[in-house]
């Protein structure tokens, strides 16, 4: 019986040390290819048909099934030739769509160990895939998945939602997040270490510098000290207006806040006039001898030098304002506009859904909205980054690179790239190949899959504490200082605004995330229930209490887009 168990151990040993290493090795495989792109899930394809093989014009997907060949396109099938063989691959041809059949999947279109996309599963030579446009498409035992590739994008930040951007040529460089404000002196490249520990919990408003002096507006008005590396809170708002940004005209400086607008002297930190107390401002230009502000409610605003205020009949809904060429740019929920500020014309430009930050990119600008991100010439726009909710204020350019805050992270594209996606030097966008990886960078490779092998023969070790953790699960259950059911837990998502996620009513009833699906489970819920009927209560209370979607967003953690689509419309 003791030789029957040694052997039972060492069985599933080696199996779970090759598990550790395949997936380790696709791991790693994503990682050198990192650089060069990044590779998004989108969907698994549903599809009535069993999937022999997968392959494409570069334009429409077609689908290799039994003995037919079907194209793809807006989630429909459509027969398009009788096949023989098991698997076919298009090729051109003048006249007509012509294939090629085999009865084994030829080397040039398997998925192969080197390859830079991300493989789900083993690999094995019956993966195949193609691409189509934007998109990759894998077949995978009968199946199909989507995957969307950003090219020459930089993705970092990812599961922080930053909200302001900030950089200086030579000195201090900002990312302010909900979950915390990071900041950088040291000037290195941009990368997942560079911003390492917060110095604030949260900010949701602009970095700025104002007479050689820093300010932070989090909420309340913060001074940011670059010799110590602090921040000194100047102005406590307690449930007034709360500040947004502050910008400079006529030698005074403006605090633009959540309602109306200040002057503010920042020798003493008091209000001198308080202007436009019923309007939500959005954004501010400032040209020549007057100064623009744009409104959510009323449009746009323009007052002078001496404080003499008139509006301008323009579109409503306005988040933000540039000026490009001589006019005025209008970010809107509808689309984006120009205004000819002298005769007061106005005409829609695009018609892309609630955009809201837009900047100059050389002779053009970039902008961005609850959708995506997009980039603009005058005469034709292109939708740089699709499907991904960006924040207001988080969109900055410089000479190299064009930085944009979402939801989920920071996007980082080089000037060359951007080039490259542009279409500026092609008719169709190319993609960089894999980098070639230097010295360093193998050595660091090297010793990582040293670590990894040395793990990975401890791994039986872990398959022998497994009965021991669930004992100790069972334990701190037990200790836990309150009793799991559906009312203790929603009870305490409502009153503790930290609970956010299953992970955190986890740590609040000091357990573990399984112990807590047991208990629910008895109730027949789940925590993530649990989580989604109380976040739903809580907005609801929230509305009736007149509360702003951004306090919706930060007491519940759910985007403003989201809100707005499944609680507000």
């Amino acid at each position: 019986m003791y030789i029957c168990m040694k052997i039972k151990i060492k069985i599933i040993y080696m199996v779970f040390l090759k598990q550790f290493l395949v997936f380790f090795t696709l791991f790693l495989l994503l990682i050198v290819n990192a650089k060069s792109q990044d590779t998004n899930y989108v969907k698994s394809i549903e599809t009535p048909l069993y999937v022999n093989n997968v392959t494409s014009d570069g334009k429409t997907l077609f689908i290799r099934s039994a003995d037919s060949i079907y194209s793809w396109e807006n989630s429909k099938l459509e027969f398009i030739a009788s096949a023989n063989s098991r698997y076919s691959w298009y090729n051109s041809t003048d006249s007509a769509i012509f294939f090629t059949h085999t009865a084994y999947i030829p080397k040039l279109y398997k998925i192969n160990k080197n390859s830079k996309y991300l493989v789900p599963g083993y690999f094995n030579g019956n993966i195949t895939s193609t691409r189509v446009n934007d998109y990759i498409y894998i077949s995978y035992n009968g199946k199909i998945i989507q995957y969307h590739i950003q090219s020459n994008i930089e993705h970092l930040f990812k599961g922080n939602s930053v909200r302001h951007i900030y950089m200086e040529p030579s000195g201090v460089r900002v990312i302010s997040t909900y979950s915390g404000v990071f900041v950088d002196l040291k000037r290195n490249k941009i990368n997942k270490n560079t911003f390492k520990n917060p110095k604030l919990k949260y900010s949701t408003g602009s970095f700025n510098k104002i007479n050689n002096r820093y300010f932070l507006c989090q909420d309340d008005l913060l001074e940011f000290d670059s010799k110590n590396e602090k921040f000194i809170r100047r102005i406590l708002t307690e449930g007034k207006p709360q500040f947004r940004q502050l910008f400079k005209f006529n030698g005074n400086v403006f605090s633009i806040m959540t309602k109306g607008f200040n002057m503010l002297n920042i020798e003493n930190f008091e209000f001198d006039k308080y202007m436009l107390p019923n309007e939500k401002i959005t954004g501010y230009q400032v040209i020549d001898s007057v100064a623009i502000l744009s409104s959510r409610e009323n449009g746009l605003f323009v007052f002078d030098t001496a404080l003499n205020f008139k509006k301008l009949n323009v579109p409503v809904l306005i988040n933000d304002i540039i000026n490009y060429k001589k006019e005025l740019l209008l970010c809107t929920d509808d689309g984006l506009y120009s205004l000819n500020i002298k005769t007061g014309n106005y005409k829609q430009l695009t018609s892309e859904k609630y955009l809201h930050t837009i900047v100059k990119y050389k002779n053009e600008v970039i902008y961005s909205g609850d959708r995506g991100l997009y980039w603009f010439n005058g005469s034709k726009s292109v939708n740089i980054i699709k499907e991904e909710e960006f924040n207001k204020l988080a969109l900055y350019t410089n000479n190299k690179n064009l930085y944009a805050g979402s939801i989920n992270g920071l996007y980082i594209i080089g000037e060359t790239d951007l080039k490259l996606i542009l279409n500026e030097n092609s008719d169709k966008i190319i993609y960089k190949g894999v980098p070639k990886e230097n010295t360093k960078f193998n050595f660091y490779l090297i010793i990582t899959l040293l670590f990894i092998l040395i793990f990975g023969l401890f791994g039986y070790i872990l398959l022998r504490k497994k009965h021991k953790n669930e004992k100790s699960d069972l334990i701190k259950i037990e200790n836990s200082r309150e009793e799991i059911t559906v009312s203790t837990v929603k009870l305490a998502i409502f009153q503790d605004e930290s609970i956010k996620s299953v992970n955190d009513i986890a740590l609040h009833f000091n357990t573990s995330i399984s112990q807590v699906n047991r208990r629910l489970k008895l109730e027949n819920t789940s925590p993530l229930e649990c989580l989604k009927e109380t976040k739903q209560k809580i907005i609801t209370q929230m509305k009736q209490e007149g509360k702003s979607i951004e306090e919706m967003t930060k007491r519940v953690g759910y985007s403003k887009r989201f809100i707005r689509e499944n609680f507000l419309s």
